[in-house]
């Protein structure tokens, strides 16, 4: 389950209208001084990786580097020709290629229009061979018309990329979707440039800000030193995140992702306190054992596939890189939700048992020379001392293999890793990385890295976003992503709702026998007393009175052992039953279950309203808008559970 070491890179520079012949060839020279030393950091970097004991972070395959250009005449061809072997070249295409390459060789030709046109061809072919080639709709086709189409690409390449290589001449800039364009919104998304002169007279500066006067914050780097700048760059993009306070880098994140790659895949689960508990509120028969894995689940996978079938690029990686990790995510996650919610349930109800072994003492004990025999009441004592260490030692284990934290990060990288299934097949990464980034504690920043590493290796869709692909992805959506969500989200409204009335009511049924068990005794005392004093026990009839004076001498000190161990018994399950309404909140979940399903409902109709009227970029905001709905759902998921730690009953 471990990624593949991946680096993006994107390349953005001026058109040759701005490259004068004469320094063309200086400028590929520095690009390729960049990539390679681009290259040696990666390789440095997954050696350093191979080397070093415990858990690596990558997989042993190669490193995997891809290059996503535009391929413009310019700046972009000169960094296509200037790749290192072994590179990925990602071709990112504005719209149609032919209409797209004749566009751009009548505006930007610097009088070597079939020279642009040969090597335009050369690196397009060279793309369908290392890498891959997308293609955003055409003009013509739907959306926004070519003059918008080279900003859309430029979003649409900054949401795949860990390092921008710039090649500008460093002035302002001139329009939207162009070279300086490009730097301000990388800038502000706190992706690292390598900034090339377009003159190609200086080697590269590492670009850090631009001054209100346009003046760039560049310090000049020295792309021969291999551990100096553009190594710090890669292994800060590579590198897994610390949490703020731990003295070794890495140190709880890494434990955990270790954790996480080492845990065995389970068919099925043993720990079935949760899951009988909800057969016994249901009216079912009680279960040994629990499937890990979902049904369900996995034919939404053939029938989101089955809607992309004329899809030949994403489908396979998806099928190759993504569904396994999706897959071994969630069965983990779904053992340690057994695990941690049978727990809890478990220790409370083993204390009710404890009180009623107890409380047995009670019992019997009346007109005996002794409160116990010493033979029983020493195994009772130690049934009880054995129970509570069994308490005891559920709940420390819980504690030191975090059960409850590993649940709820192994679910939220399942559910992450899931919304990756439809949001690849069209590089919508913007909002799985908000998502990500924003999900847990900074020890859980692991699952961020694991995400984030995935993206990487599934790259650009490297299809064409026609009308009918998007359609087609609209329909797979709503069919095994949108309609299944709704339906678990109403079956579990339902299901919680029930379990927290049959908990809660049962709890309030305690506290009414109680009350009616208590009233009664008293109430009958106080009538045995009472009567002789008020003169009506002559007035009954003789079998009352005969069982007033049996009663008066002795029957009430009879039950009284039996009301006691009612009195004290009842309070305490009824205590250990909202003990589990409150760690398992299920009310609350129900809720945010709903508020979900709500939300879905939204989005469905939002979708089919797009159906019709196809549009690239409302259609991935359409598609970053149901990821968003579900991620945070399972962050409200989260924030319920987040505190609810495994803790011994009190």
């Amino acid at each position: 389950m471990r990624p593949r070491l991946t680096l993006t890179i994107g390349v953005s520079g001026h058109r040759a209208n701005k490259l004068a012949p004469d320094v063309q060839l200086p400028v590929r020279d520095r690009i390729m001084e960049v990539f390679r030393a681009l290259d040696v950091a990666c390789s440095d970097e997954h050696a350093r990786d191979s080397a070093q004991t415990g858990t690596n972070l990558f997989s042993d395959e190669k490193p995997c580097i891809r290059l996503v250009s535009s391929l413009a005449t310019g700046a972009d061809i000169l960094a296509a020709e200037a790749m290192p072997e072994g590179w990925r070249l990602d071709a990112l295409i504005p719209f149609n290629a032919q209409n797209y390459a004749e566009s751009d060789f009548e505006a930007e030709n610097n009088g070597n229009q079939e020279g642009w046109k040969k090597r335009h061809s050369d690196t397009v072919e060279q793309a369908h061979h290392t890498g891959s080639v997308t293609i955003l709709p055409s003009p013509n086709e739907t959306g926004p018309q070519s003059s918008d189409r080279y900003k859309l690409a430029a979003e649409f390449m900054l949401r795949q990329i860990d390092i921008l290589v710039a090649v500008w001449d460093g002035d302002k800039s001139h329009g939207e979707g162009g070279t300086r364009w490009i730097i301000d919104r990388a800038l502000a998304r706190k992706i690292p440039i390598l900034w090339i002169d377009s003159k190609g007279e200086r080697p590269a500066w590492e670009l850090e800000g631009i001054q209100e006067d346009g003046t760039p914050l560049s310090p000049m780097i020295d792309v021969s030193f291999r551990n100096g700048p553009i190594a710090e760059i890669v292994a800060g993009q590579l590198a897994m995140p610390t949490a703020p306070g731990q003295r070794e880098a890495g140190a709880n994140t890494s434990t955990r992702y270790a954790e996480f790659l080492s845990e065995p895949v389970r068919r099925y689960s043993y720990w079935t306190a949760y899951d009988n508990l909800l057969n016994f509120v249901r009216l079912r028969v009680p279960v040994l054992r629990v499937s890990n894995e979902d049904p369900k689940a996995l034919e939404n996978w053939d029938v989101f596939q089955s809607h992309m079938s004329l899809d030949d690029g994403p489908t396979k990686r998806i099928s190759s890189v993504l569904q396994p990790r999706v897959s071994y995510a969630d069965r983990v996650a779904t053992h340690y939700g057994h695990v941690y919610r049978s727990a809890y349930i478990a220790a409370y109800f083993l204390s009710v048992i404890v009180v009623l072994i107890a409380l047995t003492g009670i019992l019997g004990s009346h007109g005996s020379g002794h409160s116990e025999l010493p033979l029983s009441a020493g195994i009772k004592t130690g049934i009880e001392l054995f129970i509570i260490i069994v308490i005891a030692m559920l709940i420390r284990r819980g504690q030191k293999e975090r059960w409850h934290q590993r649940w709820l990060e192994y679910r939220a990288l399942a559910e992450l890793l899931r919304h990756l299934r439809f949001l690849a097949h069209v590089g919508e990464y913007g909002a799985i990385h908000r998502l990500a980034s924003a999900s847990g504690p900074p020890a859980s920043a692991w699952v961020h890295w694991y995400v984030r590493a995935t993206i990487r290796e599934l790259g650009l869709p490297g299809v064409e976003l026609s009308r009918e692909y998007q359609t087609c992805l609209i329909d797979a959506v709503r069919t095994a992503e949108i309609e299944p969500q709704i339906n678990y989200h109403h079956e579990n409204t339902e299901k919680l709702h029930r379990l927290q009335h049959a908990l809660q009511g049962t709890g309030e049924i305690c506290f009414v026998l109680i009350f009616i068990i208590l009233g009664a005794f008293l109430f009958t005392w106080g009538f045995i007393e009472l009567a002789p004093v008020t003169g009506i026990d002559h007035r009954l009839p003789i079998a009352v009175q005969s069982w007033m004076s049996e009663m008066k001498h002795g029957g009430l000190l009879e039950i009284k052992p039996y009301v006691t161990f009612v009195a004290a018994f009842l309070p305490t399950l009824g205590a250990a039953l909202a003990g589990i309404r409150f760690t398992g909140d299920f009310e609350g979940f129900a809720e945010r279950s709903s508020e979900t399903r709500a939300a879905l409902e939204d989005l469905s109709i939002d979708l089919e309203k797009l159906r019709h009227h196809i549009d690239l970029v409302p259609a991935t905001t359409a598609l970053g808008n149901i990821a968003s709905a579900m991620a945070e759902d399972v962050a409200g998921w989260r924030s319920l559970y987040g505190r609810k730690y495994l803790e011994i009953p009190s």
